[in-house]
């Protein structure tokens, strides 16, 4: 019966230092719904990369989104800017190992350029290769881990 009891009592302050435990390994988090509304300028969002800064990157139907926790700022296609986003409609976003933002949309890949908070589009040249009209969209961008 003593033998029954402290194997007993073994098992509760076991089942007691996990419980202890597993709420100290629990992290709390807090989830804000941000919508048009709020200054998003697309429902249809594809992507969102958080940077370094703390920057929320929102990839959308109509537009590349940061958001600052509080704002938004709106990046898109302004015609007469060649510095301007290459296309309003955004699918991807991608951070390489430089801290570099890098935009995938439907006419060609962006390099954002945090400094003058402009863009570098690249594109394919399609005079040197047999492509079809839509080779500039670029669906997803991915970091290469080899060096």
């Amino acid at each position: 019966m003593l033998a029954y009891k402290l194997k007993n009592n073994r098992l509760k302050l076991f089942l007691l230092l996990i419980s202890f435990t597993s709420l100290l390994g629990q992290q709390k988090f807090n989830f804000e719904q941000i919508s048009i509304p709020a200054g998003l300028s697309n429902s249809t969002v594809w992507d969102i990369l958080q940077d370094k800064y703390g920057f929320l990157w929102i990839a959308t139907a109509d537009g590349l989104n940061r958001y600052d926790g509080y704002t938004f700022k709106i990046y898109k296609n302004d015609p007469g800017d060649p510095k301007s986003l290459s296309n309003n409609l955004v699918y991807s976003t991608m951070i390489d190992a430089q801290g570099t933002l890098w935009v995938g949309t439907n006419s060609g890949l962006c390099k954002y350029d945090r400094a003058n908070e402009s863009f570098v589009t690249f594109l394919i040249d399609s005079s040197n290769v047999n492509v079809s009209s839509n080779t500039n969209t670029v669906l997803n961008v991915f970091k290469d881990n080899k060096k």
